[in-house]
């Protein structure tokens, strides 16, 4: 799991499982109700995809359920 982690945060997501991309994809899509092809590794989540505050906490949550780990709030 923590491959996928240091990719992104080193801004190399494309270089990661497909997988692993088509899930985080798919928990922001339905976090922000866009399709999945309207989320691209290029976009910023506030200026392009329109997230507000609340958008992160559902974010977080779908991220959570959709690989089984618990992100810290606070």
């Amino acid at each position: 799991m923590e491959d996928w982690v240091e990719l992104l945060r080193a801004g190399q997501m494309d270089r990661a499982d497909p997988q692993i991309w088509s899930r985080i994809r798919g928990a922001f899509a339905d976090a922000l109700g866009l399709e999945e092809d309207e989320v691209d590794l290029e976009h910023r989540i506030i200026s392009d995809l329109e997230a507000e505050s609340l958008d992160f906490l559902d974010i977080a949550y779908k991220l959570e359920v959709a690989f089984d780990i618990k992100i810290p709030r606070g």
